[in-house]
């Protein structure tokens, strides 16, 4: 028997091992797995510095620590900030390894050929603004792209005198603690020793691939073998290496040696007229910062001629607008809108302070804007029931637009941060690269009015941008570092993740990736994300605002955030737009792609019909609902219009392009203009050019004519104006020199704008009043309207 216990508990012996094994076994499976995994999201995560713990939170995009962070558009980026911390390094040498990595990587959007602004935060709380802008060279002239507006933003002629590197060597040099070359050493290695495309650059190769496979030199990076270079693929960039390199050993070789003379090779090759003397006589300049207070929150942000002021504006209007929930509700998104509008139209006050004639009178207008009281006098002419058109909010001129940028953020343990934003313009700037230094240039030319006197280009003038790194104070503390790349969408979604943090307690990642929308006064339209609930857009259509769907989250139509945000208890948060878990969300197709919220038309009326914006020379023409009636009413002389996009196709010239050309034209006084569609040779060179038309300047935003216009081969003017009958295709009425109609049988299209649920309105010319059509018993009745007064600021 003793036998017959020990065979059993000899088999429960080798059971308990088999089972010990196995547990074992197990263990070891599933604590690789954990590291596996952990080790999967921080490779697309914020790479933050922290000697105690990491922290993961149920969203994969937010990073928790305690040491210092480096928040920039491409990971790799980030973790070399980061490894230059943890060698001793401040938030200013982290922030220039930063700079130069995402320079290399995302060329396209920003590098050493460019400029910005960055927005420094000392230690002991003092504040310091470093403005790199490109300036405009010594023989720049006003006049200069008169008879060749597109040369502004393609080839040489559109070179501003880039100031990316003065910038970083001067903030290096007054707050910098590791050696300059060291900064350097990391990027130098990764572009020699090459690095994979990322999704972004991949994403971007695509939506411009005519120009990179039509450019010898960025061809020979980003397509060496003929096909474009795709996501995962390994780039080599050993000739920017060496012009690190030579930098790193000696910078003034950019500006005075044998950089600075390769590049102007370059740009006098590609019709440029920018100098040795240029690049010599460029300085950097060291900015007072602008100061505001909004609730308990001290702002620090970057003055003209970056857009700072209209930052601090905005917060100064919305700051006595209390919510009444804890989240966003269609009362506080029309009164953020009404604020933009506002906003933009100031933003046409803007520019370089050097250059206006009466520098003491522009002095003290920004001292206005950035005033309570005039907040609270704006805020007075903010209805919660309507919203107007664009003389109301009183812009200088029409809004020139900026594009591109890149921005990233850094925090240190000593909490000394920087925000700093950079850009070459348009993506891949003006696509003239120097084959020796691989230095891709900015077309910063292009942000120059062509003819608002203050805008205009002037010798060492610098350009007006959107652009405002922005740092935070909380309780005398730091608290946020924040910016944006976008363009005209940085201020509008800054302000937005703003407000989500102050005034609704958002977590940064929340605050960042939820719906955001967009209105910039021209065109007069709002954008919104499609995540937004319909009631939302909804209450907005019911007070008239013209609503039009995108999803924010798209790269090519989104402004992304970088920011650090660190809280009272040492705690730091750091947010990435590009983490893995935003590929379905930024690639899926749209449920609906920019469709227009109105209210449909009785069956009779003609279908919607593209009727375009008429002060837009950037964007897509909106789609509306148009009614067509009959009108014998004058249409005033004309003397002014913008134009939407032109294709050029350079008989001699690698370039192919879509660029604004605005003002190409010569037409009557007071008018804006538009031409639907035309096709010409000029000079061997193939032009398509989109959206054109004729507008009276005094007549009812809400109604416009459509017109077609025939133009001469050399685009001097145009010899005549038609206005089409839809019901009659081959009617035409001719607009004579005195401005009337020869054929009263001629129809108008009228543009329905103001839309309520079963209302839309037309105007009458004859009395300026809106005539108000109210369906009932299924037909549209007339009812009258005065138009709402306002206080013109």
């Amino acid at each position: 028997m003793s036998n017959s216990y020990g065979l059993i508990d000899e088999d429960q012996r080798m059971r308990s091992k088999y089972r010990s094994r196995v547990c074992s076994f197990t263990t070891i499976v599933i604590i690789t797995l954990v590291i596996m995994i952990f080790m999967f999201i921080f490779s697309n995560l914020k790479y933050i510095m922290d000697n105690d713990s990491f922290i993961i939170t149920p969203d994969p995009n937010l990073v928790i620590a305690k040491h210092g962070a480096v928040a920039s558009e491409v990971a790799n980026c980030s973790q070399h900030g980061v490894d230059i911390l943890k060698e001793g390094g401040n938030a200013i040498d982290a922030a220039i390894t930063s700079m130069l990595c995402v320079g290399s990587i995302d060329t396209f959007a920003s590098g050493i050929g460019g400029g910005g602004f960055m927005t420094i935060r000392l230690p002991n709380g003092h504040y310091e603004i470093i403005d790199f802008r490109e300036t405009a060279p010594l023989a720049a002239k006003k006049d200069m792209f008169v008879d060749k507006q597109v040369f502004a933003s393609v080839g040489g002629l559109s070179i501003g005198v880039p100031g990316e590197i003065a910038g970083m060597k001067l903030a290096h040099k007054k707050y910098g603690k590791l050696p300059w070359k060291r900064l350097f050493e990391p990027i130098i290695n990764m572009c020699r020793n090459g690095f994979p495309v990322t999704s972004e650059l991949g994403l971007r190769l695509k939506m411009f691939r005519e120009i990179v496979v039509n450019n010898p030199q960025l061809s020979e990076i980003y397509a060496p073998n003929g096909n474009l270079l795709k996501e995962g693929q390994i780039l080599y960039r050993t000739k920017y290496a060496k012009t690190l390199e030579t930098i790193a050993n000696n910078y003034t070789e950019f500006y005075r040696g044998s950089i600075a003379e390769s590049m102007i090779k370059r740009v006098k090759a590609t019709g440029g007229i920018m100098t040795l003397e240029d690049l010599e006589n460029y300085r950097p300049i060291v900015r007072e910062p602008l100061v505001g207070f909004y609730r308990d929150r001290k702002i620090v942000t970057a003055p003209e001629p970056a857009s700072g002021t209209i930052l601090i504006f905005l917060l100064n209007i919305l700051e006595k607008y209390e919510s009444k929930t804890n989240q966003i509700n269609g009362l506080d998104l029309h009164r953020i809108i009404e604020a933009l509008k506002f906003g933009y139209a100031r933003h046409t006050e803007l520019g370089d302070a050097t250059f206006f004639e009466n520098k003491t009178e522009h002095e003290l207008r920004i001292t206005e804007i950035l005033s309570k009281e005039y907040a609270d006098l704006v805020r007075l002419n903010i209805s919660d029931n309507e919203t107007f058109d664009l003389d109301y909010y009183d812009p200088v001129y029409e809004p020139i637009d900026d594009h591109g940028t890149s921005h990233l953020s850094v925090v240190d343990v000593d909490d000394m941060a920087v925000s700093v934003t950079s850009s070459i313009n348009w993506a891949f700037g003006s696509q003239v690269m120097d084959p020796d230094t691989e230095i891709l240039f900015n077309d910063q030319m292009d942000d120059f009015s062509f003819y608002f006197y203050f805008l205009q280009k002037e010798p060492g003038k610098r350009p007006l941008s959107s652009m405002a790194p922005t740092i935070i104070e909380k309780n005398g503390r730091f608290e946020l570092a924040i910016g944006a790349s976008g363009g005209k969408r940085i201020i509008s979604s800054m302000l937005q993740i703003i407000l989500k943090i102050c005034d609704f307690d958002m977590n940064l990642a929340d605050a960042i990736n939820s719906p955001r929308f967009h209105q910039q006064l021209l065109p007069n339209m709002v954008y919104v994300d499609s995540g937004f609930h319909f009631d939302l857009i909804r209450h907005l259509l019911d007070i008239h605002h013209v609503v039009q769907i995108h999803n924010i989250n798209r790269r090519e139509f989104s402004s992304q955030i970088q920011a650090i945000r660190k809280f009272e208890n040492g705690t730091i948060h750091a947010n990435n737009p590009y983490a893995q878990n935003h590929k379905e969300i930024i690639n899926k197709p749209l449920q609906q792609e920019n469709p227009i919220f109105d209210v449909p038309l009785p069956k009779k009326q003609p279908r919607k019909l593209n009727i375009g914006n008429a002060y837009s020379s950037n964007i897509d023409f909106e789609v509306a609902n148009a009614i067509t009636v009959s009108n014998n009413s004058t249409i005033q002389e004309c003397d002014r219009f913008r134009m939407r996009r032109v294709k050029v196709d350079y008989k001699n010239n690698p370039f192919i392009n879509w660029k604004i050309m605005p003002n190409l034209f010569k037409v009557p006084k007071n008018c804006y203009a538009r031409c639907s569609k035309t096709e010409t040779i000029i000079n061997g060179n193939h032009i398509r050019i989109d959206g054109f038309s004729v507008i009276p300047k005094n007549m009812d935003p809400d109604a416009f004519f459509e017109m077609e216009i025939e133009l001469n081969e050399d685009f001097s003017y145009c010899d005549k104006i038609e206005v089409r009958d839809e019901n009659k295709s081959d009617e035409n009425t001719i607009l004579s020199q005195d401005g009337k109609f020869s054929n009263e049988k001629t129809t108008q299209k009228i543009r329905v704008n103001h839309i309520r649920n079963d209302q839309y309105f037309k105007s009458n010319e004859a009395n300026s009043e809106k005539i108000q059509y109210v369906l009932k018993g299924g037909r549209f009745v007339q009812e009258r309207d005065g138009p709402p007064s306002s206080v013109h600021l």
